[in-house]
């Protein structure tokens, strides 16, 4: 995978954050998991971030094709993820590698 990329994934265990530096300065980073419901096994992506002075530089891109990669190895059936409806760049970067948008509201309860 390079120095590019480092993932704190243990073995076995098939959740983590996925990382990408500039040398040895951390500029982005996504929180992934994989689950298995009785119709299919999915990752999740979210808290995709990328530091603001090296957005619109290809970094985004490279670090969904490094989920797309690991959905791969893991043998997932479809990758989702979540983004607020105001955020447009993010949308669109999904949507150049032709996510589609699922057209149904997540709810979500805070237990704490």
């Amino acid at each position: 995978m390079g120095k590019y990329y480092r993932e704190g994934i243990s073995k076995g265990v098939e959740d983590s954050l996925v990382r990408i530096y500039d040398k040895e300065k951390l500029i982005g980073l996504v929180s992934v998991c994989v689950f298995e419901t009785l119709t299919k096994k999915t990752l999740v992506f979210e808290n995709f971030i990328i530091d603001e002075d090296y957005r619109n530089k290809g970094h985004g891109t490279k670090l969904l094709n490094k989920i797309l990669h690991l959905a791969k190895i893991w043998k997932v059936d479809c990758i989702e993820a979540t983004t607020k409806e105001s955020n447009k760049a993010a949308q669109g970067l999904y949507e150049s590698f032709d996510f589609k948008d699922r057209e149904n509201k997540a709810l979500r309860l805070w237990l704490q």
